[in-house]
């Protein structure tokens, strides 16, 4: 009930924040139990990797994990963006 009063912006931002959120609970998993695969783990994580491959291997784990919190909601926050605005002109 309350999300449907929230404008296109701010429904894109949760939806990004959400993808952070998702992010960095498949990175946990990823990175503390190595043996564990996680199903659409190169999905999921898609923009951030994608941000991630701009850098080298050799960067730091803090700056690599904010790049990977940035391109997570970035990401996230486009995807969402571009569907609130298409399902709302499709509902015109």
């Amino acid at each position: 009930m309350m999300f449907n009063k929230l404008s296109i912006k701010q429904k894109s931002t949760l939806i990004g924040v959400l993808g952070m959120l998702i992010g960095a609970a498949c990175f946990m998993t990823h990175f503390y139990l190595e043996q564990v695969t996680i199903p659409f783990y190169s999905l999921i994580c898609a923009p951030a990797m994608f941000v991630l491959s701009f850098f080298s291997e050799e960067t730091p784990f803090v700056p690599k994990m904010v790049l990977f919190q940035l391109g997570q909601f970035i990401g996230y926050y486009i995807f969402g963006y571009l569907s609130l605005q298409s399902f709302s002109k499709l509902t015109r």
